[in-house]
Formats: C-alpha cells, sequence, structure tokens
C-alpha cells in the first residue's frame, strides 16, 4: 500500500477534524507530516518541494521526511482507493454513501434476493497476515449473531481481490454527527431528532439514546462489546428509531483483546474511549466502555460539543483522564436536571458510580423522558471536591495551604513576618527538588529518546542559568542530525571545565578523551564527571560495535565517582548510574543502583521508570511490576509503555508486547515506538504489517536508522531485494559510516549478483566495525561463493587473530581448507 494510505493519518484526523481544519499552519514536524498525508489521501495534488517551501519554518527536516515518504510511495507503488468497483462479492454497486478512515460505504443489491445493503469496503492492509484473516472472518460471524431492531444486521463477509467486505442492513436516514453538523449550522442548542419542536428536542434526544442503549444492552448479552460507539455509527431513520452501525467490528468480551483493528487503528475513537483504558487500569473495553462513550454520545447531542477536546492526541487524552467536562446544562439551559444527571453519570470516571449496564442507562433515559423519578444520584459538592484534590493534589494543596495562611495571617498577625526566612527557605528546597525531578525527567526521557525539551526547559525557570539544563538541551540538538552547530552555540557560555570540554567535542563529533588520571579526577566536580559519563554513554550507543563496551565500562565509572563526590542524592545521578551500569552488563551495579533508587525515591515517576529500564536486561520479570508502577505513576508518558512493550518482546509473548506498544502510542506517536511494533509484528509472521509499521514511524522521523535497517532485512529475508536495497541504501545517505547497514547491502548486492559492490560494501564494514566477527563471517563466505579460495583464506586468517574462539570462523575454516 501507499504511504499515504488513510491508515496514516486516522489517529490525528478522527481526534478533532474541526480542529485540523482550523490550524492551518501546522506548528511542528509532525503535524506537517500530517497535513500532507492527509492531503494527499484526499487525491490533492500536492507537489512536495512546494509544500516544504510553504513550512520553511520548519527546517531541513521536514523535506526529509517528505522526501523520505515520496519515495517509499514511489518504491511500494500506488493503489486506487477512488475507483469505484461495479461488483464486490455478490453485491451490485449502486452508489458510494461515504467514506472514512476504516474503508468506503457503497449502496448495492444482491441480485439474487434483490436486496439492498450497505457495503463497507475496509482497507487492504487490515488482512494482510493469515491471522488478521481468520480474525476477521470470526468477527464477522459474530456479529452475524445480534438480532436486533436497533442494530444493523450482517448479511455476510467476504474478501474480494485482497480486499475485506461487510454487507449489512442498509438503513434509511441520518447519522447523528450529520444531525449535529446540521444543528450547529443553525445555530441551535441541541439536535432536532425527525424535526422535533425546539421545546421537545431534549426529550427526543432522550427516547432516541434509550433506544441505543438497549441496543447495546440486546449486544452485550450475546457477550458482544461494540467498542466505537460515537454519532456517526448511530443513524436515525425517518421514523425516528437509531440504528447502530459498524458491528462488524465488535470485540466478544471472552476474547484475548486482538480484533481487526488492532492491527493498525486504535480501538475506538480517541474522544468517546473511556478514561480507565487511556491510565491502563483496564487493557481492554467492555461494557462499561460503551456506557461511557453513549454518555459522550448523548452529551455531543444535547450540547452541540464533545465534553473533552484537545488539539492533539495526547492533549485529548489528558483532558479525559483528569479533566472535568463542563454541566451540560450550562451550555443548553433546556437540558433538565434529571437528563444532565443521566449524562453525568454515564460519563463518570469512577466507575463504581458509573451505570453498570446499559439498561441501566436505558431505564433512567426512558423514566426521565415519560418524567418519572430516575435512579442515579448527583455526585455531593463535598465529593466533587475530594476528587478535584485527588486529579490535581498540587493545586489542591496550594489552596489548603492559603486557607491555612488565611487564617494564620488573622489570628496570629504579624507573627508570619517573623517566619519569613523559614519560610523562603522552605520555597527554595522545594524549588531545588522540583529542579532536580525535571532534570532527572529530561535525561531519562533523553535516553528513551523521548521529547526531553519541556523538562529542561522546566529546570531553567526553576533555576536560570542552570548548568545541567543547558548541558541537556545541547546533548538533545547534538542527537539530532544537522543541529551540531546550534548545539555548540547553546554551549557559547557554558563554563571550560573538562565536563562541557567532553560536551563540546561530543557536538563536533569528535571522540570523547578525556582521561581517567589523578589530574583529571584531582579537578573534576559532580557536573565535570556527570557530563563525561553521559558523553561516553551517547558516544558508546552511535559508535561502531568495537568501541562501544570499552566507552559503556568508561561511562560506568565516571557516572559512579558522580555518585559519590554528590553533595546529596539527586534522582539525576542515581538514575544515570543505573543506565551506564546496565549499558555496560554490570548486573551487580545496575541491581544495586536500582535498589537505590526504589528506596530513595518510591513515588517518583521518572526514578522508577529509569529502575525498571535498567533490570529488564537482567531480570525482565522483576521488572515488569516496577515498569508497571511507572504507567501508574506517569499513565500519559508513553515511554513506559514502550519499554514494557519490548520487555514482552523480549520475553517471547509478541501479543502482550503488541498491547503495551499500541497503548504506548495511543499516547504518543513515535518513530522508536513503531519500531518495536514492527519487530513484534515481523516476529509473529505479519511482515506486511511490520512493514507499515516500520513505514509510519519513519513517516515521522525519516533519520530513525533502526526502521530502514529492520524493513530492509524484513524485505531480504522474503527475498525481495530491490526493496532491500533501497532500505539499506537511504541508511547509508544519513549515515554512511553505518557499519550494518553496509554489511547489510553487501550480502543484498551479492544476492542480485553485483559483486563488485557487494565486495566494496563488505570489506567496508569490516573498516568501520573491525571487532565484530560477524562482518567477517559475510566476508569470508562471499569470497567462498565467488571462487576466490585465496582471498577467503586471507579473511579468515585475519578474522581468527581478532576473534579466534568464534565457532563460526571455526566452522569457515574447515570449509576454507577443503577448498584449497
Amino acid at each position: 500500500m501507499p504511504v499515504s494510505d488513510h491508515a496514516l493519518t486516522r489517529l490525528v484526523t478522527a481526534v478533532n477534524p474541526a480542529s485540523a481544519r482550523m490550524h492551518r499552519e501546522p506548528e511542528s514536524l509532525e503535524g506537517a507530516v500530517e497535513e500532507f498525508l492527509t492531503r494527499r489521501a484526499r487525491g490533492e495534488d500536492v507537489d512536495p518541494r512546494a509544500f516544504v517551501a510553504s513550512h520553511a519554518g520548519l527546517g531541513p527536516e521536514l523535506a526529509s521526511a517528505i522526501d523520505a515518504l515520496v519515495a517509499l510511495e514511489r518504491v511500494t507503488g500506488g493503489a486506487d482507493d477512488d475507483e469505484v468497483p461495479e461488483r464486490v462479492g455478490p453485491y451490485r454497486i449502486l452508489r458510494e454513501i461515504g467514506r472514512g478512515g476504516m474503508g468506503i460505504v457503497f449502496e448495492a443489491v444482491e441480485d439474487r434476493l434483490g436486496r439492498r445493503v450497505a457495503l463497507k469496503v475496509l482497507p487492504a492492509e487490515l488482512l494482510t497476515s493469515q491471522r488478521a484473516r481468520a480474525r476477521f472472518r470470526r468477527e464477522a460471524e459474530l456479529a452475524a449473531k445480534l438480532d436486533h431492531s436497533g442494530i444493523a444486521t450482517v448479511f455476510g463477509a467476504g474478501v474480494e481481490e485482497a480486499r475485506p467486505w461487510i454487507a449489512m442492513r442498509y438503513v434509511q436516514g441520518q447519522t447523528l454527527s450529520q444531525a449535529i453538523a446540521d444543528a450547529r449550522e443553525r445555530q441551535e442548542d441541541c439536535v432536532a431528532i425527525c424535526g422535533a419542536a425546539a421545546r421537545d428536542a431534549e426529550v427526543a434526544v432522550a427516547v432516541c439514546m434509550a433506544k441505543v442503549a438497549r441496543a447495546l444492552q440486546a449486544a452485550h448479552e450475546q457477550g458482544v462489546v461494540h467498542r466505537d460507539v460515537k454519532p456517526s455509527n448511530i443513524i436515525v431513520s425517518p421514523d425516528g428509531s437509531p440504528v447502530l452501525l459498524d458491528f462488524g467490528l465488535a470485540l466478544p468480551e471472552e476474547s484475548d483483546g486482538h480484533s481487526l483493528t488492532r492491527t493498525g487503528d486504535t480501538a475506538g475513537t480517541p474522544a468517546y474511549i473511556a478514561p480507565e483504558q487511556l491510565s491502563g487500569e483496564r487493557t481492554r473495553p467492555d461494557a462499561q466502555s460503551d456506557v461511557y462513550a453513549a454518555g459522550v454520545t448523548l452529551y455531543e447531542c444535547l450540547a452541540l460539543r464533545r465534553p473533552f477536546e484537545g488539539p492533539t492526541p495526547v492533549a485529548l487524552y489528558r483532558s479525559i483522564a483528569v479533566g472535568s467536562a463542563t454541566s451540560v446544562r450550562v451550555l443548553n439551559r433546556r437540558v433538565s436536571r434529571d437528563l444532565a444527571v443521566i449524562v453525568a453519570t454515564a460519563m463518570e470516571r469512577d466507575r463504581s458510580r458509573r451505570y453498570a449496564t446499559a439498561a441501566a442507562m436505558a431505564q433512567d433515559l426512558e423514566a426521565c423522558a415519560a418524567g418519572r423519578p430516575i435512579a442515579a444520584r448527583p455526585v455531593p459538592l463535598t465529593g466533587k471536591l475530594l476528587r478535584w484534590a485527588r486529579r490535581e493534589p498540587r493545586q489542591a494543596a496550594l489552596v489548603t495551604m492559603l486557607l491555612v495562611a488565611v487564617v494564620g495571617l488573622a489570628l496570629f498577625g504579624g507573627t508570619w513576618w517573623a517566619s519569613r526566612d523559614e519560610v523562603l527557605a522552605a520555597e527554595k528546597v522545594s524549588r531545588d527538588r522540583e529542579r532536580d525531578e525535571a532534570l532527572a525527567a529530561g535525561f531519562v526521557s533523553l535516553q528513551a529518546e523521548e521529547d526531553a525539551d519541556p523538562f529542561f526547559v522546566r529546570a531553567l525557570e526553576l533555576d536560570p542559568g542552570n548548568l545541567e539544563a543547558v548541558a541537556g538541551r545541547a546533548l538533545l540538538q547534538a542527537s539530532r542530525r544537522g543541529h551540531e552547530a546550534a548545539a555548540l552555540a547553546s554551549l557559547a557560555h557554558a563554563p571550560t571545565t573538562s565536563g562541557f570540554e567532553a560536551l563540546r567535542n561530543f557536538c563536533r563529533g569528535e571522540q570523547v578523551t578525556q582521561d581517567e588520571g589523578r589530574a583529571f579526577l584531582a579537578e573534576a566536580t559532580s557536573l565535570d564527571l556527570f557530563l563525561v559519563g553521559t558523553c561516553l554513554s551517547r558516544q558508546a550507543d552511535r559508535g561502531p560495535y568495537s568501541r562501544r563496551r570499552p566507552d559503556q565500562r568508561r561511562a560506568l565509572r565516571m557516572l559512579e565517582e558522580a555518585v559519590v563526590r554528590s553533595p546529596y542524592a539527586r534522582p539525576l545521578l542515581h538514575s544515570a548510574r543505573a543506565s551506564a551500569a546496565s549499558d555496560a552488563g554490570d548486573e551487580s551495579v545496575t541491581r544495586s543502583s536500582v535498589d537505590a533508587l526504589l528506596v530513595l525515591w518510591p513515588d517518583s515517576a521518572r526514578p522508577v521508570f529509569a529502575a525498571g529500564m535498567a533490570l529488564y536486561h537482567f531480570d525482565p520479570e522483576a521488572a515488569a511490576p516496577i515498569l508497571e508502577r511507572a504507567t501508574r505513576l506517569m499513565p500519559h508518558d508513553a515511554g513506559p509503555f514502550q519499554v514494557l512493550g519490548n520487555l514482552h518482546q523480549n520475553l517471547g509473548d509478541s501479543e502482550t508486547a503488541e498491547l503495551w506498544l499500541w497503548r504506548a502510542l495511543d499516547r504518543k506517536r513515535h518513530a522508536e515506538t513503531y519500531n518495536s511494533l514492527g519487530i513484534s509484528l515481523i516476529s509473529r509472521g505479519c511482515s506486511d504489517e511490520a512493514r507499515a509499521a516500520w513505514m509510519r514511524g519513519l513517516a515521522l522521523d525519516p533519520w530513525h536508522q533502526s526502521s530502514w535497517v529492520n524493513m530492509g532485512q524484513s524485505y531480504y529475508l522474503t527475498s525481495d531485494f530491490p526493496m532491500a536495497r533501497f532500505c539499506f541504501e537511504r541508511c547509508l545517505e544519513r549515515d554512511p559510516r553505518d557499519a550494518q547497514a553496509h554489511g547489510m547491502l553487501g550480502i543484498t548486492l551479492q544476492e542480485m549478483v553485483e559483486p563488485r559492490l557487494a565486495r566494496a560494501h563488505l570489506e567496508r564494514s569490516i573498516e568501520l566495525d573491525p571487532a565484530n566477527p560477524r562482518y567477517w563471517v559475510r566476508l569470508v563466505n562471499f569470497e567462498l561463493l565467488q571462487g576466490e579460495h585465496a582471498a577467503a583464506e586471507v579473511a579468515l586468517w585475519s578474522a581468527l587473530e581478532i576473534a579466534p574462539a568464534e565457532q563460526e570462523l571455526l566452522d569457515l575454516q574447515a570449509q576454507v581448507e577443503q577448498a584449497r
């Protein structure tokens, strides 16, 4: 499928289509990429160069991203989704009804029965594996068993020319989303169901949604959860009867949580997802999740706006998880108190207060419409205050302190002034603690390849001129291609100590050469040692295999000394020590560092996250509960969710890994997370889905080397050597010193019978990383296959001098001697 397929933009456009139209000028690289993809998906002829020029403020990174997208689209080919087929399966197409992120809906006729149907044709990439096809058939069969007047019956499903389709009962009428849009255009206060008079509109909505809730209850009694209740999936017929659509993508309650949409989409539309799914309290939707979505739909019908909005998925999710919706009566004064209580109860964040069943919601709606008492009761003021305090503990604590301060001033008058110095000292301690937390968060995020800049900015707000924050921002810039000069410029006013000189060398791409002799250690401060250790860790990450372990060990020695020399325990230093010990393979120091982090900062999110990341390389089963604790401490941060995904992948549980990775992507779409998802999918044999994941990541970050390498290897393993070559050459365009890419390109060119180029790349991989025996094995095998026995023997003896115990080389020795 082409890169510009609808699936690439679904997560953003589903959040808030209106805001996408209002914000014409993207404020970020990701926003610009999404705009480009969306316009291409709509069929617009967007000139890449003109598009980049119109967003010149985003710099050269946008040009690279668009270049990667166009190149991938050119190589992978395109598909004409705009062509309307004449037939699909046994159905003759009459016209297109509509289209969206999950496919195109046609009005069609089944000739044999003369029956009109709504035929939904889904994207082909949903069924690119045998497992996905089986899942599709299972879910279609499940939906076909639902028999209720308020549910669009599924007549059949199948696959036509690799594209899946679902045939449903054709319902004539208007969706609630269309009715909402019409009411907004007419500047009304509420949706008008079937032309209901303005004074009766709210009652008509209550009656309509009661019927929807009854339909949901019928499905739940059959063990089926809808998962995507929203206005666009409810169509109202001319007689006012609502019908629920899209049960073809429903989820059986006893399933393992996987379903058709999990191969490429969020389970449900973001604005209607229940808070417990976003917070991680529940990993899969249930009947109460449908009740919540029905409550949001009811709110939108009554107020003509959603209860929670956000300009980005992350902002929206945070609003749902911790925000407070404006009362529907504030937006529409004609809504009765009872109806407002029903809306609030259906949307309750506390599941124990939310309607337990859709039937309970339906009963209250029916009672409200008939003027009878309802069962639900509003939350009292004290309860609202307690909830607010739990959601916003800092603000609640501040209000409490202010109230205490007011009482204290009234009672004790000038006593406060006598203790002013103590108050200022306490404020400084609090500010220093918050600064240290921000710094630790910044460097942990930097290590996890997340956006660390907001944390460093916060540290500078609390402590202007803070050298650690300045260093962190320089490291962040130096990690981005083409930003090395900006990184050096940011250090213009930094001191010339050994630590900052090491950082300047790193930003210039030079080796960090500070030794560990007496002179250095005599003058080095804790900050110097931290900076040198951090630079050595980053240098090891981007350096060749042969220098990686020595740099990691040097980094660990520096960071251990930094911890010792610090005047007090700091999460920044202990987190860095734990990470360095894990990278260096020192299990004893890693466990010691993890223990220190968990004892000193047991309820601090970033130290707990750092502890879990460090431990999972040695003891993933022990690391899992630590990382799960981190997800509870930082529920809106993608980092711990992604690491848990990687952890379960390493344990061989690819399905659990995917669940954690999708939850990470629900919070923030990041190239590294898509890379991990691709690895998980490829391990299950879903090669097409894995490549789609890598391409999504590359759309966000065209510099992401691991995604290019992994995608290239997947093509190599399926013998698609031209595509593999394309991927490895893309790697080398961005980093000509990538030894792994040279080696993979060499064996790819060998398969393409280009021996001269193949040999050049194989030799270049050895030149860049001579201590890696894998590269020597490839060269020896290549020379043997070319019949160059003398060259194979020379390469073999050179390799054995470096790695005399390497088993693959010893096995090759017999072949070389036999060929001599």
